[in-house]
């Protein structure tokens, strides 16, 4: 494809954006300004992934001369639109931000069938689901989670390829059938019999992929298929890819960038946290392995994070508790947890009172958010890599290497979150049975902050002094 004539110089661009604000680092204009066809970005915590795909949205209208409606652009979250959005709009008339297609794959999707198709499906309610999937696993003898989770997984998958038992994914579909609906994964899966075996020409002339990382097997195969004839942005971070239940995997944002027609650029620089922060967490994620030369760096310094040790999860909690009264004052604070039963447990423990300014958060609900005071609950194996049962169960056999990277992963996410200070509280005993910390402060660095297991009890006392 050839792009249309510029309708504005690059230069004075440039320069009308830094005069309104638009302080991007060379290695962000880099990948904005590309003029290469495919192009992928990796863009680590805080490096200013959301500035880079509006700046380059802005880029494709007024330098290359796109029309609004000739673009697509998929967010992972109908908040990320809405604050990409946001951060356009004093730049883009509202008609124009009307013409661009801006959400989520699976609304923008819906939205293109419909108008081909000239047919508005029914579509599932999550309660009709649900009832859906209990029936078909009583049918097949297993659980509802378990059916639920393989059914996710196999409608991820390139269509044709369903890794679900067979009479699991026939009683399921029947079922649909029945009801005369789709559920929310068949929107891609038509979509996907729109594009390759319909032949229908997508109306784009430039997609720009959000959070690429989290793609799964259809959503890249249709990624592919929508800019075969276009221009392709991919922005993402493969360490932060934390949604294998749904068949994300990060291997599929690596399969983009390692075709030798793309353009490839790293964002390196951290403007969210400091660089006593920054250091950790580059220390954890290395043990994945596949570094591909990202080396995360902060413009400023500061303190480590701090490892906490404390008794028991009671006496964490109450700790919590009493510091987030006194802190919450002091900019924002977020307690994060591996699942949300540990979240309430703590909350509970504090009188079931949310404190002004304190957000209490999954890891995985914590994605995409930054605070200033980040406090990590229950750094325990079994928590953090999460076993199956309560946090500091141990579990006869290790969780499989791909189990254990994506929950290094979750734990990367959970520690970037912090921009100035970040606790990691490690309980030596929940439920009253002994507890292992967890071996991703060790590979960060920080398990050297532990204190010998016959000063648990001293510590009592020195944690009721605080």
């Amino acid at each position: 494809m050839h792009p249309p004539r510029a309708v504005e110089g690059l230069e004075g661009w440039r320069r009308r954006m830094a005069a309104a604000g638009w302080t991007l680092t060379e290695e962000q204009w880099k990948a904005v300004q590309s003029p290469h066809r495919r192009i992928a970005v990796y863009a680590g915590p805080g490096t200013g992934k959301t500035t880079v795909l509006a700046a380059r949205v802005l880029f494709l209208i007024q330098v290359l001369g796109l029309r609004p409606a000739d673009l697509l652009v998929t967010t992972f979250t109908r908040e990320a639109a809405a604050e990409l959005k946001e951060r356009l709009r004093p730049w883009l008339a509202s008609r124009s931000l009307i013409e661009m297609e801006m959400g989520t794959l699976h609304s923008r999707m819906l939205r293109w069938w419909v108008r081909e198709s000239g047919q508005v499906p029914r579509l599932l309610t999550p309660e009709e689901q649900r009832r859906l999937v209990e029936k078909a696993a009583r049918r097949c003898g297993t659980s509802g989670e378990e059916a639920a989770a393989a059914l996710a997984v196999a409608k991820s998958r390139r269509p044709g390829r369903d890794q679900v038992p067979t009479r699991l994914w026939e009683i399921y579909e029947s079922e649909l059938r029945r009801y005369g609906a789709w559920d929310f994964d068949d929107i891609l899966i038509h979509v996907h019999e729109l594009l390759f075996e319909r032949g229908r020409r997508p109306p784009w002339k430039a997609v720009l992929v959000d959070e690429a990382q989290d793609l799964n097997e259809v959503q890249s195969i249709l990624v592919e298929g929508l800019a075969r004839d276009g221009l392709l942005f991919m922005i993402g971070d493969d360490d932060q890819s934390i949604y294998g239940f749904r068949g994300a995997v990060p291997t599929y944002f690596q399969g983009h960038l390692s075709r030798p027609d793309t353009a490839v650029f790293y964002l390196s620089i951290n403007h969210r946290s400091h660089q006593g922060l920054v250091e950790p967490c580059n220390r954890l994620i290395a043990n994945n392995g596949d570094a591909r030369g990202k080396s995360i760096r902060a413009l400023r310094q500061g303190p480590g994070p701090e490892v906490r040790l404390f008794p028991d999860e009671w006496e964490q909690d109450r700790w919590l508790n009493r510091v987030l009264a006194q802190e919450a004052v002091q900019g924002t604070a977020a307690v994060l947890a591996r699942t949300h039963q540990q979240l309430q447990r703590a909350l509970g423990r504090g009188g079931g009172e949310h404190w002004y300014g304190v957000s209490w958060l999954t890891f995985h609900g914590s994605k995409g958010r930054e605070f200033d005071h980040v406090y990590i609950l229950d750094a325990v194996e079994g928590s953090a890599p999460h076993y199956p049962g309560a946090p500091g169960k141990k579990r006869d056999q290790e969780l499989e290497a791909s189990a254990v990277e994506e929950e290094r992963r979750l734990f990367y996410v959970a520690m970037t979150r912090a921009r100035e200070r970040l606790v990691i509280l490690v309980p030596a005993r929940i439920e009253g049975k002994e507890t292992r910390m967890s071996r991703f402060l060790a590979e960060a660095g920080l398990a050297e902050q532990k204190l010998p297991g016959n000063r648990w009890r001293g510590l009592r006392k020195i944690l009721r002094r605080e």
